[in-house]
């Protein structure tokens, strides 16, 4: 990562951050994944989709849909991926069918006018993206100080010792946008 992020590496953050996940790294990781792993990986995702994996299979066709797609069937495919997303017991299945909500053709603008007085559609989005991270974090509780979790999140250059979820969301955005963040959070978790 040092070599990688070089020209930011005189930056007092970065450094923090980097020590920070060299010291969780340590804990455990070895000192590289080869392409073994990586290729297992895709495999692994692959073996899933071609099981009839339903998780696996919805977040295919979320990944394929394009505005050619007619709005009925958007419509359905948010239906099921809001209802899968309720029922799921993995948080990255759960994160990626609401994020895939978050992004166009699937994004449903009709609930954007319940945003906060003055917040534009690019703030109201990344608040909402965020709020899915606090709605993992809260539904299944694995966003603790020093997870595996929130290092994802923070990696490269937000990491620092003692960071949870929350407080990584709120390093992020502003009062208002946090404030939105916590908002629509709750409304997902209610739809759960």
């Amino acid at each position: 990562m040092q070599r990688f992020f070089s020209e930011r590496f005189d930056d007092s953050d970065t450094v923090t951050s980097l020590a920070e996940l060299r010291s969780f790294q340590s804990q455990f990781c070895p000192p590289g994944i080869g392409p073994d792993l990586l290729e297992a990986n895709t495999q692994e995702i692959q073996r899933r989709v071609e099981a009839g994996d339903a998780e696996a299979r919805l977040i295919s066709v979320l990944l394929d849909v394009d505005d050619e797609m007619a709005a009925t069937d958007r419509a359905s495919l948010r239906l099921a991926a809001m209802k899968m997303s309720a029922t799921t017991r993995s948080p990255s299945v759960y994160e990626a069918l609401q994020i895939s909500l978050l992004e166009d053709p699937l994004f449903d603008q009709s609930e954007t006018g319940r945003r906060p007085l003055g917040m534009d559609d690019a703030t109201l989005r990344e608040a909402w993206g965020y709020a899915v991270l606090l709605a993992s974090c809260e539904r299944f509780g694995h966003c603790g100080a020093g997870s595996l979790h929130v290092f994802r999140m923070c990696m490269p250059h937000h990491c620092r010792p003692g960071l949870d979820g929350r407080g990584y969301v709120r390093d992020r955005l502003s009062r208002d946008a946090f404030e939105e963040a916590q908002r629509r959070a709750q409304r997902l978790l209610a739809q759960s």
